[in-house]
């Protein structure tokens, strides 16, 4: 697969009434979609297993769903009220041999464990994550015609346990790992990686994708699609990284990403905006309005106000972001604009100076 690619998404499946298809251009190995709650980005995902499968030089696509632990529900909680303060946790089991050929099909953790007791060379890699990171050994088997996930301490002498029993956040990670080593799939499609993982973890996790990602034509090579709320997953030290961002707003609305050969990207200090961009711009790209400060202290400031008045200004839409260094407001408030941000600024006159060139 040369890159960019565009790629057209049909969104007939999500039954919106009166929603048109929408298409993105990919990049990079790696995709990321980001935007509010309710902007559209897990239709755009979904969509995109249509979409990507004649690009993925003949393998599967994986979709990873954000309920992905639905099928547990069952055994690890008191589903219908009246198991007594006691769930079946012994009983946790993921399907039976017939749902195996399906098992790029499913999207939730049914499926992953059953690619760990398909692919022998899949498990031992997550066996020997889970060890290294967690101290946890993993074993697959086959009881009753139905596959049952079974978890050991490795540090201390334990007995093994159901996976009912297990963290959630190692489900989690052991279900979207299994995605990323197995070579059959081209594309992983994952909805809200950071589910219930530590923050440590999503860094580990993010690693592990970028190790993979690439063009699927390459040997151990696949297409990741990302849809997150985790500055975690977004990796921006250049305008190439940067234009494999996709914002979202609103699903009626086209996805904007940036074009990297754009004039103003030339721009030296939104160059060097992006190789040292911290957590507090990436904590803006998922917001519709960011409120651009001076410093630090303003930035105090505005949040104690928001607070006395009651104004929930990041969950209305914006973001406090303040903006150090001389001349950099200009260069912060023009790639906001790039990428279909709408910016607010509360500054001295001269911050908004740049050279001859003012703010209007």
């Amino acid at each position: 697969m040369e890159f960019p690619t565009e790629i057209s998404i049909n969104l007939s499946h999500s039954n919106i009434p009166n929603l048109e298809p929408k298409s993105i251009k990919v990049y990079s190995g790696i995709t990321t979609f980001v935007g509010p709650d309710g902007s559209g980005k897990t239709s755009l995902l979904r969509g995109l297993k249509t979409g990507i499968s004649p690009h993925v030089s003949g393998k599967k696509v994986r979709y990873v769903s954000a309920g992905r632990l639905g099928p547990l529900e069952n055994y690890r909680s008191d589903y219908d009220g009246q198991r007594g303060g006691n769930p079946r946790y012994e009983e946790a089991r993921y399907g039976d041999k017939n749902s195996m050929q399906r098992r790029h099909q499913n999207e939730t953790v049914t499926g992953d464990f059953a690619t760990l007791s398909e692919r022998p060379d899949v498990l031992i890699k997550v066996q020997e994550r889970l060890r290294k990171l967690f101290n946890r050994d993993v074993r697959v088997d086959w009881n009753g015609g139905y596959l049952k996930i079974h978890f050991a301490r490795v540090d201390i002498q334990s007995n093994e346990y159901s996976s009912a029993r297990e963290a959630s956040g190692l489900l989690h990670l052991v279900s979207i790992l299994a995605g990323l080593y197995d070579d059959e799939v081209g594309a992983v499609l994952i909805d809200e990686p950071e589910v219930s993982l530590h923050p440590q973890i999503q860094s580990f996790l993010y690693q592990e994708i970028s190790k993979v990602a690439g063009s699927p034509d390459q040997s151990g090579k696949k297409l990741i699609f990302v849809s997150t709320h985790s500055t975690e997953f977004i990796h921006l030290q250049s305008v190439d990284d940067l234009a494999s961002v996709v914002f979202c707003s609103d699903v009626y609305k086209a996805p904007v990403q940036i074009d990297p050969s754009v004039g103003e990207f030339r721009n030296r200090k939104i160059r060097a905006l992006l190789a040292r961009m911290g957590q507090e711009h990436k904590l803006a790209l998922f917001c519709d309005r960011p409120l651009l400060v001076e410093g630090p202290s303003d930035q105090i400031i505005c949040s104690g106000i928001s607070r006395v008045l009651d104004l929930n200004t990041e969950a209305a839409g914006s973001q406090i972001l303040p903006v150090t260094g001389k001349g950099q407001m200009p260069a912060v408030i023009k790639l906001m604009r790039l990428i279909g941000k709408k910016p607010s600024v509360l500054a001295d006159a001269d911050a908004l100076a740049d050279g001859f060139y003012l703010i209007n």
